[in-house]
């Protein structure tokens, strides 16, 4: 699988179970590492506030996970980056 493809798959996914998650992200950063189509792979996410009341807006930069080399921040090795909105519970 394209490495693009693998990322755009994984930050869609990520923004889905977020916006269907029962409670709001907090605003703030995560990463995470994941297996899929056969390779590691790095999430890291800024969650926000946003002009919108009752919406945050979430950023996903995803990346092939790093070389023991290679300490670039996944947001400058990035592949992807995605953004999307998350309702808050008013």
């Amino acid at each position: 699988m394209p490495a693009l493809a693998g990322a755009g798959w994984l930050a869609d996914n990520y923004l889905t179970e977020l916006q269907l998650a029962a409670t709001a992200p907090a605003t703030g950063n995560d990463s995470q590492e994941v297996e899929y189509a056969g390779r590691t792979w790095q999430l890291y996410s800024e969650t926000t506030s946003s002009s919108e009341p009752g919406m945050r807006r979430v950023d996903v930069w995803v990346a092939v996970a790093q070389s023991k080399r290679d300490n670039l921040p996944v947001k400058e090795r990035a592949t992807l980056l995605l953004t999307g909105f998350v309702g808050v519970p008013q």
